[in-house]
């Protein structure tokens, strides 16, 4: 593709013209494929231009309107500036007055006469009706993005970068996607960057002839203009999208260069950079701080014995028995009351919920086989005895799961807008493991702390591991809390490797959650 070039800093970027996939006018659109023409439809059997030009006299523009797929398309064509709220507020007031078709939303567009240019557009969707699906808008999207679609591609990044009213343009030139932010006020390079990647590693780069992505935001003055060069595969010396997704760069002795995997898949490997090693060794300075201190442990265990029961809580709901998490102020620790009766309404909404996903997935095999499975799986513990192992083991269950929660978002930074908080998470998941496995220990090796364990909650209710021992799994209790000890070990062993093979399981996900239209 030829393009004519024009000069920013060190940098070429092409002209914003023909070879640009300009952003469709709703964020929110599930089909960006149609074309989007501003001309009245032929079969339109009321001229909407018109009657909104007679309701809006004397405002000064020419109106042109039509409604495609039940969106209603307005065009103002205006000799000056318009103010955008003031004419969208206006524009809402006239809409609502008029006895309109069945419409999902209202999409208008401002225009200069002169020289048609667009100067701002707007959407919002129609008073009464529910949203479109905005899920099953962002997988169809991706769908048409990993195919090279650049309206698709211009979309999603707007998506992204919506709350900062940004306006977004996609082009390519040769092996090379620019994608353009424009806005009325300066862009920070670094946040914008580290949004736009976020979307940019969920598509399929694999059928995209690209091997750079390059952002920028220019304006016509250059006083806040900036470029950022990125590459599709790990390459020396230059940024990737997976390495800036998660906020790192090239050029400082604390970055280093995501590995690659093997090229057929070009998906990259997460490694622990020198600060994500940083925020370790703080997380475990201040975890082993908290397990010497009996007074500050006491504390912070008061969160582990929330989720604990929490953990019992959620699984008895799971399997029809309404439950209610509590502390026990009279023995220590806590306690789950849930009924013996079970109730049928709630195992039902359960396979209907499994059922309607087996039926919106049917043509998704992956995805079909994941639901199916599930269903087979509950439906063996809802008759046999599993279902009540898994309401006593899902206390301490719950424990690590949420132990790996915490160490996750401290090593990737997921969710974290301050910098202090990955090693507040690390803390908590760190402390959460050696929480239990200083608890397996004593039940091992500490006849005293076992022997009080054995005796029971007041002596009359049975610890779990007690219960899962004897009750359920008829095993040797050492064999049981060997089991729990080796659980809690495992657990950072899984949330590294899940951090280290991220972009996997999130290709994977996205496969599973494809809809397939036939």
């Amino acid at each position: 593709m030829s393009l004519e070039l024009t000069t920013l800093g060190n940098l070429k970027i092409p002209p914003q013209r023909q070879a640009m996939g300009k952003v469709p006018f709703s964020p929110f659109d599930d089909d960006v494929s149609h074309e989007l023409s501003w001309a009245p439809a032929q079969d339109q059997p009321m001229d909407l231009g018109q009657a909104l030009t007679h309701q809006l006299s004397p405002f000064p523009v020419e109106i042109q309107a039509h409604i495609q797929a039940g969106s209603l398309h307005i065009n103002l064509l205006a000799s000056s500036a318009l103010e955008r709220q003031e004419t969208v507020e206006h524009i809402q007031q006239v809409l609502s007055d008029l006895t309109l078709p069945d419409i999902h939303t209202v999409q208008l567009r401002c225009q200069i006469s002169q020289d048609a240019s667009t100067q701002w557009q707007q959407v919002w969707f129609w008073p009464g009706k529910a949203p479109l699906p905005e899920a099953q808008s962002r997988l169809a999207l991706r769908d048409q993005a990993s195919q090279g679609h650049l309206v698709a591609m211009a979309t999603l990044v707007q998506q992204t970068l919506v709350h900062k009213q940004v306006q977004v343009q996609a082009a390519q030139a040769d092996d090379r996607l620019w994608l353009f932010l424009s806005a009325d006020h300066p862009l920070e390079p670094q946040p914008c960057a580290i949004l736009v990647c976020r979307e940019l590693i969920q598509w399929s780069w694999q059928s995209l002839e690209l091997k750079q992505v390059i952002l920028a935001s220019p304006s016509p003055q250059l006083a806040w203009g900036w470029l950022r060069e990125l590459s599709v595969t790990p390459v020396s010396g230059l940024t990737s999208i997976a390495q800036m997704a998660v906020g790192k760069h090239q050029g400082g002795s604390c970055r280093r260069p995501i590995q690659g995997v093997t090229p057929d898949q070009e998906l990259p490997i997460q490694t622990l950079d020198r600060e994500t090693w940083q925020v370790i060794a703080a997380s475990l300075f201040l975890a082993v701080l908290i397990m010497l201190s009996s007074q500050v442990s006491f504390f912070v265990s008061v969160l582990i014995t929330a989720i604990h029961e929490l953990g019992h809580t959620a699984f008895a709901w799971l399997f029809g028995y309404p439950a209610i998490p509590a502390f026990d102020f009279l023995h220590g620790g806590g306690i789950t009351f849930y009924t013996q009766q079970r109730w049928p309404v709630l195992v039902f909404i359960l396979y209907f919920g499994l059922g309607y996903l087996l039926y919106r997935y049917r043509h998704n095999a992956l995805m079909s086989r994941y639901v199916l499975g599930t269903l087979v799986l509950y439906s063996l513990c809802l008759l046999t005895q599993g279902q009540d192992i898994l309401i006593a083991a899902m206390g301490h269950g719950f424990e690590l799961l949420f132990a790996g929660i915490f160490l996750y978002r401290s090593l990737s930074g997921f969710a974290c807008r301050h910098a202090i908080e990955r090693p507040l998470y690390g803390m908590l998941g760190l402390f959460t493991v050696l929480y239990n496995l200083k608890f397996t220990q004593s039940l091992l090796f500490n006849p005293m702390f076992r022997a009080q364990y054995q005796e029971g909650k007041g002596g009359l209710l049975d610890h779990d591991l007690i219960r899962l021992a004897r009750d359920y799994l008829h095993l040797p209790f050492n064999g049981v809390v060997g089991c729990f000890w080796l659980s809690s070990l495992l657990t950072p062993v899984g949330v590294f490797l899940l951090y280290r093979y991220r972009y996997w399981v999130l290709s994977h996900l996205q496969h599973c959650l494809r809809l397939a239209h036939r």
